[in-house]
């Protein structure tokens, strides 16, 4: 890629936003963590944000320049992605949050947290809605198919019971009828389940259907099959290990609670998700 750039490839900027944001992420953990100058991490961490949303909404370019794929193909893809980026890491900091031995530092932090995932999910549901309503109108060959498969066919039970369900609704109600700790848990990793689904669903569904579908076609719709390799699931099994490896060395090795005293005193109703 450094040797002969594609510059008009979407997966090249992908690679080199991704590499710009690890950057920045770096910069902002050395002068945050090692150099303890907070006025240049806070540099870093705008920085960061930016090349992050650039880095997601280009993830998602990669599946929507796709033409030949109508499922992929369009402008939500760099949103959805940038949507689902703020959704899971909200979800995940929940689950780190709630799982620190020291429960009294997050006493204002994870209700502000609960507060971004019920947002993050209602916008969620909303652009659901409104991607299956465009994805059937008019009937587009391929697009329609796919999202046939997605509501009724073979994904049918991963959309309906790990997105909808257990991904969204579910975690949502949680975190509307009971303000407490535990709930703010369970809609978090509930969350990151659905997500799982979202991604898997998505990667899949958008290959599913052949690509020499036709509009008004007498033959049935034929839908082809995948299963993961055992190579799949071992390079998943290894990024879930390296990941849970590399945050409990940070735990152990970093000081990461280093914290300064809060300006203004703790809100009253943050005394609920005490329990």
């Amino acid at each position: 890629m450094a040797v002969s750039p594609n510059w008009a490839a979407a997966i090249f900027w992908m690679g080199t936003l991704y590499g710009v944001y690890l950057l920045f992420l770096g910069g902002e953990f050395w002068h945050m963590l090692i150099r303890e100058n907070h006025s240049r991490s806070r540099l870093f961490a705008i920085l960061a944000f930016v090349s992050a949303i650039a880095a997601h909404s280009n993830l998602g370019a990669v599946f929507g320049f796709l033409h030949a794929r109508p499922y992929w193909e369009g402008p939500y893809m760099p949103i959805y992605f940038i949507l689902s980026a703020l959704l899971s890491g909200a979800a995940i900091l929940i689950v780190l949050f709630y799982l620190r031995e020291d429960r009294q530092t997050d006493s204002t932090l994870l209700p502000a947290l609960s507060k971004l995932l019920a947002f993050f999910l209602s916008i969620t549901i909303f652009f659901t809605i409104w991607k299956i309503i465009t994805g059937l109108y008019g009937h587009i060959p391929g697009k329609a198919e796919a999202y046939q498969a997605l509501l009724t066919g073979p994904y049918a039970f991963n959309f309906w019971f790990f997105e909808i369900c257990i991904g969204m609704l579910i975690p949502l109600f949680l975190l509307l009828l009971k303000k407490t700790r535990l709930a703010a848990f369970w809609a978090a990793s509930l969350s990151i389940l659905g997500i799982f689904f979202m991604r898997y669903d998505l990667v899949m569904v958008g290959q599913v259907v052949p690509l020499d579908v036709l509009d008004q076609s007498p033959l049935p719709v034929t839908y082809l099959t995948y299963s993961p390799t055992w190579v799949e699931w071992a390079v998943v099994s290894l990024g879930f290990g390296f990941v849970g490896l590399a945050y409990l060395f940070a735990e152990k090795k970093l000081d990461l609670d280093v914290r300064t005293p809060a300006p203004f005193p703790e809100k009253n109703n943050s005394a609920e998700f005490a329990g």
